[in-house]
């Protein structure tokens, strides 16, 4: 009693006034989507497994909402918080169990929280403090979630942008939050300046910095530079970015030696509307390390595992992207990062066509290839993607979509995907489709 009684003093006293209610508004939007999806078998080797996940079709129908509510506490303050309930798959997650926010492992509905920051700003400066998405112009290097405080600030026609913040790191310090401390902590920090030559063209210039100290006497220290430009004029755009990497991975190599590192990616796009028919088109490129594994030189780039193509199975599924895409497959992770030895370059061709407000078809063909051979088992040819994708447009907050590829896998996947025959190419096929709604 004594409890519910200081709880409710509590809650009177932090009760805001009228006028202060006044001044604050509460803003809702987000995404939901039901989604059923089938794969044949994803490993490329139609062969029989008893212990093998990857040796089956996949299939399962899921749904997803992920609301983010705004508030808006006075004219330059600003309060987000989104969340994500799903990806609840209806063969698993069950609601009807005593604590639907259990763990995703068990039968409860899953539940991700996934930013809650703070914003402040005035005419020249924007402050935003606490978990938020971040991602460079380019999105080969960062694209992810963490603790940061990022600024932008104005200065005549360009802007200028200066981020710290730390990425998670999965290193055992303890559970007691008095066992936590900065030793194995992970900090990045940048600047980025855009700046506008014109109404359609900018250049985008950015430089940053990781300590990432998560492996015990295994310090990672890396420095990425960023020049790009982006032009938009209407119905045409046009992107290309490089990206240099340079630091030290200490005692990482052979004997516990230290390795320099030196790596390199790219990327370059363009898309342009004619009428009802569109068209796109994107390559990317990751660079490769040597063939002498653990000598003291590394030249694979350490990335997001994202990018600007729009194909499903050989890069992110926009629709829903469930991380097994096959750039992520044939590559290894480094914390939150993604380490191809064998390097990659993915280009494509997008082909869409508009019926009208209510139906879009899209068809993209993407090629992968590697960079380094020697790193494949001497093979050099990723596969080629063809996928069909089709939106139907209900109006402006609903729709539905279907979704068709075809992959044929060359000898340069299946030895990262398949532990048993290293030379499997069978063809993989799919399709999904699903409901979205977005308010």
């Amino acid at each position: 009693m004594r409890v519910f009684i200081s709880t409710f003093l509590m809650c009177m006293m932090a009760t805001p006034t009228l006028a202060e209610e006044s001044s604050s508004r509460l803003k809702l939007n987000g995404n939901f989507m039901t989604m059923i999806h089938f794969r044949t078998d994803s490993d490329f080797d139609p062969s029989e497994r008893h212990y093998d996940k990857d040796g089956q079709t996949e299939g399962q129908v899921a749904s997803f909402f992920q609301p983010t509510f705004g508030i808006q506490a006075s004219d330059n303050v600003r309060v987000v918080y989104k969340m994500e309930l799903g990806w609840n798959a209806w063969s698993r997650n069950d609601p009807g169990q005593p604590n639907q926010f259990l763990p995703s492992n068990q039968a409860g509905l899953s539940v991700r929280h996934k930013e809650i920051w703070a914003e402040w700003h005035n005419e020249s400066v924007t402050l935003r403090t606490g978990y938020q998405h971040f991602a460079d112009k380019s999105r080969l290097f960062l694209d992810h979630w963490g603790g940061l405080v990022s600024a932008d600030i104005s200065l005549g026609k360009g802007k200028l942008g200066v981020m710290v913040g730390q990425l998670p790191e999965n290193t055992y310090e303890g559970v007691s939050i008095r066992d936590d401390n900065f030793v194995t902590d992970n900090v990045i920090g940048g600047l980025t300046w855009e700046h506008p030559l014109s109404d359609s063209l900018t250049v985008d210039v950015a430089a940053y910095g990781l300590y990432d100290n998560r492996s015990i006497d295994r310090p990672l220290t890396l420095s990425t530079l960023i020049a790009g430009v982006r032009y938009k004029a209407e119905g045409f755009k046009v992107w290309a970015h490089v990206l240099g990497q340079l630091g030290r991975w200490e005692n990482s190599g052979v004997a516990g030696s230290d390795q320099e590192i030196m790596a390199w990616a790219a990327q370059a796009g363009a898309c342009q509307k004619l009428g009802a028919f569109s068209w796109s088109a994107n390559v990317f490129a990751l660079s490769a390390d040597d063939e002498e594994h653990g000598n003291d030189l590394l030249g694979n780039f350490f990335g997001s595992g994202k990018n600007a193509s729009r194909s499903l199975l050989l890069t992110e599924d926009e629709y829903r992207d469930r991380y097994d895409n096959i750039d992520e497959r044939i590559a290894s992770q480094w914390g939150p990062f993604v380490v191809n030895r064998a390097g990659l370059v993915v280009s494509e061709l997008a082909l869409s066509y508009r019926l009208g407000d209510w139906y879009r078809s899209t068809l993209v063909t993407a090629v992968g290839m590697n960079l380094n051979p020697d790193n494949a088992f001497g093979n050099r040819y990723v596969g080629t993607e063809l996928s069909l994708t089709q939106d139907f447009t209900l109006n402006e907050h609903a729709g539905f979509f279907f979704n068709l590829l075809t992959f044929a896998p060359g000898t340069a996947a299946s030895p990262f995907v398949n532990d048993v025959d290293r030379e499997a190419t069978q063809m993989l096929y799919g399709a999904a489709g699903g409901f979205k709604a977005r308010f």
